[in-house]
């Protein structure tokens, strides 16, 4: 399984799964398989022939990326701070890997500077004075739950994307100061002065 998050765009996050060995069935000897009625099948496919997990729709890899939920506030009040706790189904999620998006930035004051900000996960802060640009840039944000037994919240990917893929690459590091906050289950980003602002979340949940 790999991850392709194209470091010159900025465009999305994208999985690719590899398959695996041919699935095949056998059902004894002096039987000819190929001519039995309602053979089986997995997914809707029936297993004629040698069949991939990819040929039958089965996700492999360990890890899946999935839009968990979207915010808009572009009209109406402003926002100075958002949380997501629930996913778009209105369902708990636990992840151990996010990816925010921040889109459509438009301060209450009409400045185009961006915004100033933090990052919080399950109620902590993970990162300070973020900086959040105005409408005619993205700001990337990729975290990541590292470590077994001493796992830490670390940013990997701090960038904004503007156009004519003009882009910067800030603070990218790992946040070894994080404290370990067990799995994200709710991510708050704040602004310091009132903003529109589009936000999505997209994540691998804990048990993938």
């Amino acid at each position: 399984m790999s991850i392709d998050y194209d470091i010159t765009t900025g465009e999305g996050i994208d999985y690719e799964i590899s398959a695996d060995e041919p699935i095949t069935a056998d059902v004894g000897v002096g039987v000819d398989y190929t001519d039995l009625s309602n053979k089986p099948s997995i997914n809707g496919v029936e297993l004629v022939g040698n069949k991939t997990t990819q040929d039958l729709h089965i996700e492999t890899g360990g890890e899946k990326w999935e839009l968990i939920n979207t915010i808009s506030v572009q009209s109406g009040d402003y926002s100075q701070s958002e949380t997501i706790n629930k996913d778009s189904n209105g369902n708990d999620f636990s992840l151990k890997k996010f990816f925010i998006r921040i889109r459509n930035v438009t301060r209450q004051d009409a400045s185009t500077s961006g915004a100033n900000g933090n990052l919080n996960v399950n109620g902590t802060k993970l990162q300070q004075n973020l900086i959040y640009y105005t409408a005619n840039r993205d700001t990337h944000i990729i975290c990541e739950r590292l470590g077994v037994g001493f796992s830490k919240w670390a940013i990997l990917l701090l960038a904004d994307f503007g156009t004519g893929n003009s882009q910067n690459y800030r603070n990218l590091k790992t946040n070894s100061d994080a404290y370990d906050l067990g799995y994200a289950t709710s991510i708050n980003l704040t602004v310091n002065t009132p903003v529109y602002w589009d936000i999505e979340l997209l994540g691998v949940r804990s048990d993938s």
